[in-house]
């Protein structure tokens, strides 16, 4: 899938490993560390917006102005252009660019996201689903799911608590391992924080058993 493509070229062009919020800034030429064995936790500041998640055994991390990624396979795209196991990306959508609820109590997520499946630029020529809203916890929240012929991708973005943002995050696989989104969901952004505030789990792991990705 073209948006899965572009995301992890870029990363992976940068070589920028994740630091670390407060950490000094590594040098752009630095190699990328060679992944953990063990899980670790990593705390980021997006935009002002203090994002903590967990790091899977395994998998490298990165990031650049625009966002944060986990790869679990993040040589796979350049060395063969397919995407090898799970890819999970993290920013902050530019909502000047959306037409916004004026009513309290709209799910802004939802709203952004009825957009975003309006603009091909955004979405490609893959199959599409409807957006469709849910609680994460407290925060209102919104996914559309993705497919092609090679990619599955799921697209959820959520209002970042006790704020105006909305945090989106990509959750992508090759087709033949779309059904790994769905058992592995919950567990990959389990500790997840944001602003502060631990993002509900359990909420995911509800979510994860209604995935059904379009054809």
């Amino acid at each position: 899938m073209w948006i899965t493509l572009l995301v992890l070229f870029m990363l992976l062009a940068a070589c920028k490993p994740i630091a670390p919020v407060g950490a000094p800034a590594e040098p752009s030429a630095t190699p990328v560390a060679p992944a953990s064995s063990v899980d670790s936790a990593l705390s980021y500041s997006l935009s002002g917006i203090q994002i903590t998640l967990r790091r899977p055994g395994g998998w490298q991390s990165y990031a650049d102005e625009a966002g944060i990624a986990l790869a679990e396979n993040p040589g796979s795209m350049i060395e063969g252009d397919v995407l090898q196991g799970i890819l999970l990306y993290f920013w902050l959508p530019p909502l000047d660019q959306f037409v916004l609820p004026v009513t309290d109590g709209a799910n802004v997520a939802l709203m952004v996201l009825n957009q975003v499946i309006a603009r091909p630029e955004h979405v490609g020529s893959g199959s599409i689903s409807a957006p469709q809203p849910f609680n994460w916890g407290q925060q209102s929240a919104a996914y559309y799911m993705l497919a092609d012929a090679e990619d599955v991708t799921l697209v959820i973005a959520v209002v970042v608590p006790g704020g105006s943002r909305l945090l989106a995050m990509n959750l992508s696989a090759p087709l033949s391992e779309a059904q790994r989104i769905r058992t592995e969901l919950a567990a990959l952004l389990a500790g997840l924080t944001v602003n502060g505030s631990v993002m509900d789990a359990a909420a995911l792991q509800r979510l994860s058993q209604t995935l059904e990705f379009p054809h």
